[in-house]
């Protein structure tokens, strides 16, 4: 094993650990605890400033082993000067922004991580842009998110059931049962009210634990949704494509037991977004892959039909109780709005919704922290400058690795055509049309991972290109 190639194992064991430990969003980072024992470095997220600090040497020692004046020489896909200038000026903008930051120390958490976001995307062009040495990126990866699916099915078989019936008795014996001080400790963090010195439990947790949406090891149910939009279509490719030294029916179980545990754990999450963008993800891979016209289009209807009748079926109540979460992000996308159109150059600050959104939200909405729209909050904490460079950004990504990958470059350098570029860009496109209804831009454990991704198949679009 060469020494790229060492770096990368371990560089993809980091993003593991990320994902496995850093699923919060880094507004949040406030609000976590350093853990204290052995049993809370297991259990519990860890503060995202141990992200920043171990990612800080990662990509020093990451950008010791590219070689950007080699890389710079090969033939470039079309943009390519582009899709290494808006980055830097996005960022660049998202500096300039900060120093009229409503809120400093919100801002000072966000800085850090888009600049790693950035670091990352170059990162995965310069250094990850042979396939020979990209690979090793993915036991780290794969171990992470066995892990994640596997926590995500203990938490609806066994946690979230066992939680609720130790709530629901807590209640009834009037939470004598807890120590003063594992009480207080309760009231602080929210988890438990109390009304004419009666304690009793957060209804709005016992309604989340009766639910059973599961969010394995990231912030919440849509959250791991986006993850698993992200990384499982280049998983279920490896589990399938690596795994031919096996005999046929072990590899037909361990890809099986890979399928399942993400198809289960993508349903549980009960993301309604990420159920429509996994359709449509879908229907765009059939269309890449099904030669025959008309049995493509007969496919790709049978799938929508299919998945949006699952999609009702399964959602009528929420339909029918006013679709709650979506009037909630209309509210919080008409805040956005109105602060991009009062602040248009430079906005409140990165990071900073919640401070303006404090003072326009109605009284019966839900407070938030983050808009929930990763390209309208470029808009409203940063002005709309940052708002064009970074969709401007993403759809030139989009649109350039897919029409590499899914009308050419698609054959390995045995002539024999690969599907991992085509499943890693069918992640990416599903993980950033998620981010038009969530925050996965300010989650570390997926922004840092989807902008690597982005960076490597951009450079190994070139790299095939050279051959």
């Amino acid at each position: 094993m060469s020494l790229r190639s060492a770096y990368v194992l371990l560089l993809g064991c980091f993003l593991g650990l990320a994902w496995v430990k850093f699923g919060n969003p880094v507004v949040l980072d406030g609000n976590l605890d350093a853990p204290q024992s052995v049993a809370d470095f297991a259990e519990w997220p860890w503060p995202l400033r141990w992200a920043f600090a171990a990612f800080l040497p990662v990509a020093i020692a990451g950008f010791a082993l590219t070689r950007p004046a080699t890389c710079l020489r090969l033939p470039g896909v079309p943009g390519r000067w582009w899709l290494l200038g808006l980055p830097l000026a996005w960022l660049g903008w998202q500096f300039l922004s900060g120093q009229t930051s409503v809120d400093a120390v919100l801002t000072g958490l966000v800085l850090p991580h888009f600049t790693a976001t950035v670091a990352a995307f170059f990162l995965g062009y310069f250094l990850l842009r042979d396939p020979g040495v990209s690979r090793w990126l993915w036991p780290g990866l794969l171990a992470a998110l066995v892990y994640c699916l596997v926590r995500a099915t203990n938490q609806y078989a066994f946690e979230f059931p066992r939680s609720l019936a130790e709530y629901r008795e807590s209640d009834r014996m009037g939470w004598t049962n807890a120590t003063p001080k594992d009480l207080a400790e309760l009231r602080r963090v929210n988890l438990v009210f109390e009304t004419n010195g009666v304690p009793y439990t957060n209804p709005v947790i016992l309604r989340k634990l009766e639910k059973r949406r599961v969010f394995g090891t990231l912030v919440y149910p849509n959250a791991l949704a986006a993850g698993l939009l992200l990384l499982m279509p280049a998983a279920l490719v490896l589990a399938w494509t690596r795994t031919e030294s096996l005999r046929p029916p072990l590899r037909q179980l361990v890809f099986g037991l890979l399928a399942a545990l993400g198809a289960s754990s993508f349903y549980l999450t009960g993301s309604k977004a990420g159920w429509l963008v996994a359709l449509l993800v879908l229907g765009v891979a059939l269309l890449c892959r099904v030669a025959n016209v008309r049995t493509r289009w007969l496919t790709v209807g049978g799938v929508l039909v299919v998945g949006l009748g699952i999609f009702f079926v399964r959602h009528a109540g929420y339909f029918q109780q006013g679709a709650t979460s979506a009037s909630a992000r209309l509210d919080y996308w008409n805040a956005a709005w109105r602060t991009a159109v009062a602040h248009p150059w430079f906005g409140t600050g990165p990071g900073t919704f919640q401070r303006p959104y404090a003072a326009m939200k109605s009284a019966d909405q839900e407070m938030a922290r983050m808009v929930h729209n990763d390209y309208l909050e470029q808009a409203s904490d940063a002005g709309w400058p940052a708002a064009v460079f970074y969709l401007s950004w993403v759809g030139l990504l989009l649109g350039t690795l897919g029409r590499f990958y899914a009308r050419r470059g698609r054959t390995n350098e045995d002539g024999v055509w690969d599907p991992l570029p085509l499943a890693i860009w069918l992640g990416l496109l599903g993980w950033f049309l998620q981010s038009f209804a969530e925050f996965t831009l300010y989650i570390p454990a997926l922004a840092w991972l989807a902008f690597l991704l982005a960076g490597m198949l951009l450079g190994e679009a070139e790299t095939r290109r050279a051959r």
